[in-house]
């Protein structure tokens, strides 16, 4: 008895480990009852099966147009990172970028990006990104790549708590961290004289 479990590799660890334990569990289920039964013997109850289908595929858009455009699976994480992505630049279609160019591990992506304007108002791509990474539990990180290219790694976080590589903060217990250290915000500020 066989089945095709090439679905699994293409989710998270914990998610894969616990496929392989079901189908398992009920392979043994079901050679137990074969062993322990008679072969007249009738049965109350209908057997166990097996799944018939894996499980729906977590997507999500932007994930779902860039597996279109680099021909290339997406882990379900990468989706979110491509959803955070696609916050920053309003549509992950507008990314500066190709994608087919960024490289997609199973760890981590890494994408080069030319060196563009990222704010926190006008112009807010540095804002849009900060506030969707903390929502889908990705991390981001910018560092130069050279006078013309940003580099951006992202990694997926699995939750809110754990050790420092496994979680992600929230972007409201951020800001809570953040206002105990530094205070609350200004409301506003003197204009010096001869300001336009």
């Amino acid at each position: 008895m066989e089945w095709d479990i090439s679905y699994y590799k293409f989710l998270n660890p914990q998610t894969t480990v616990k496929a392989a334990m079901a189908l398992c569990r009920y392979a043994l289920e079901r050679a137990m009852n074969e062993t322990t039964e008679a072969p007249a013997a009738a049965v109350d109850e209908a057997p166990s099966t097996p799944p018939t289908e894996a499980p729906e595929r977590y997507t999500t858009e932007a994930g779902r147009w860039v597996e279109s455009t680099t021909k290339r699976l997406l882990l379900p994480w990468q989706h979110d990172a491509m959803t955070v992505l696609g916050a920053m630049s309003h549509g992950i279609h507008n990314f500066p970028t190709k994608l087919k160019n960024a490289e997609f591990d199973p760890r981590y992506i890494k994408v080069n990006f030319p060196r563009m304007g990222m704010a926190t108002y006008d112009f807010d791509r540095l804002t849009r990104l900060v506030i969707a990474a903390h929502d889908k539990l990705i991390r981001v990180e910018l560092t130069p790549c050279n006078f013309q290219y940003t580099t951006m790694m992202l990694h997926p976080r699995w939750g809110r708590t754990g050790g420092m590589s496994q979680r992600h903060s929230s972007i409201d217990d951020a800001v809570e961290g953040f206002r105990i250290v530094h205070g609350k915000p200004l409301e506003g500020r003197e204009k010096p004289e001869g300001w336009v």
